[in-house]
């Protein structure tokens, strides 16, 4: 099967990936503006950017970066019917201290202050999930972690009245 990148056309949107210099690992949507010699065998681009974060400032993936899997490019589709991926981005912006530092410390009780759990729920069930996926496997058995789970999911079930003998059609 051929590799995606050596089918990209100008104009097409792309999604591309790459670690930056820092060793963050950066993705962004961008628009294919200029292909490099493909007669030669190098399939090389220039792009300019849609959305995200790209992994450098050149706004060009070399031939070498795509051959050795140090950007990564695959199709991006455009949202249908409203479809809306952005509860998936969870971005986080580095606070001064945070770059002095080197680096940050991702635990649950960070995330779940990011993702703002305990105003989506007030139960606290959510949280608890979250923290048994967390250590899964570590602090217990993985049989007593997936019944925690499931416990934790039938009482939250409960209280906000939904059955789960109902299945969805």
């Amino acid at each position: 099967m051929e590799e995606f990148y050596k089918t990209i056309e100008v104009g097409q949107k792309v999604k591309i990936c790459g670690i930056d210099r820092k060793g963050a690992l950066c993705e962004a949507v961008v628009e294919v503006t200029g292909l490099y010699d493909r007669s030669s065998g190098d399939y090389g681009f220039d792009y300019s950017v849609i959305s995200g974060r790209a992994y450098d400032n050149t706004r060009t993936v070399e031939d070498s970066e795509l051959v050795n899997r140090e950007v990564t490019v695959w199709p991006f589709h455009e949202e249908e019917d409203g479809y809306s991926k952005s509860h998936y981005e969870f971005d986080y912006i580095l606070t001064e201290k945070d770059k002095e530092k080197g680096m940050i410390r991702l635990d649950p009780y960070f995330v779940s202050k990011q993702w703002g759990l305990g105003s989506k729920d007030e139960t606290g069930i959510i949280w608890h999930c979250f923290k048994t996926i967390a250590r899964f496997g570590v602090k217990n058995s993985k049989e007593r972690e997936i019944k925690a789970l499931y416990n934790q999911i039938k009482r939250l079930a409960e209280l906000e009245g939904v059955n789960l003998d109902e299945r969805d059609e």
